[in-house]
């Protein structure tokens, strides 16, 4: 089952599959419930179902999320409005994403979560001045009080434990990958 790092609170710091759950978005809401009933459904069934929380992705082709919109918006040569350029996100390339995944098929616990993200923080300002001197237009507006309701200031992922138990590591650096999407 894939689950979302939006099932997480809005905690400082890397946040490990023991994390607070506390969901403040109906999307994370609807995940935290689904990944519960995967869990029920593994352990009274004796399914091999596992819970893998996945973190923001970016790349090629992906169409939703802040990477999109600022690129969207820069190509247009537009305002991009953002909520804070102190916002610390972690962003996780779609290939590693898959090539986790794949990797996942081969757990042997059952009823487990774990974390997929690259475990390592991504500043929003800098990440938009990016793309903006990629693109070479758009321009950055902060509207330091109009984050999105339930959008968490920090969330990195603690990726430990299914680093470990499927030897997997991301292999994209974020700028190598963010180059690729612009």
């Amino acid at each position: 089952h894939l689950g979302s790092a939006r099932e997480y609170s809005d905690i400082s710091g890397k946040v490990s599959e023991k994390g607070e759950t506390s969901p403040s978005t109906p999307y994370g809401c609807g995940k935290l419930f689904a990944t519960k009933y995967a869990i029920m459904r593994a352990n009274l069934d004796n399914l091999p179902i596992n819970i893998i929380r996945v973190f923001n992705t970016y790349g090629p082709d992906i169409r939703n999320g802040v990477i999109p919109y600022i690129i969207q918006k820069a190509l247009k040569d537009g305002i991009i409005k953002l909520s804070s350029p102190k916002k610390e996100i972690d962003f996780l390339h779609i290939d590693d994403l898959v090539n986790g995944l794949i990797k996942s098929i081969d757990l042997t616990t059952s009823g487990e979560i774990y974390n997929i993200g690259s475990g390592i923080s991504q500043n929003l300002g800098e990440i938009s001045n990016k793309i903006v001197n990629y693109c070479k237009s758009g321009q950055v507006v902060w509207k330091e009080n109009k984050s999105r309701r339930g959008d968490p200031m920090r969330i990195i992922g603690d990726i430990s434990k299914l680093t470990r138990s499927i030897e997997w590591t991301p292999e994209i650096k974020f700028d190598t990958g963010l180059n690729d999407t612009v």
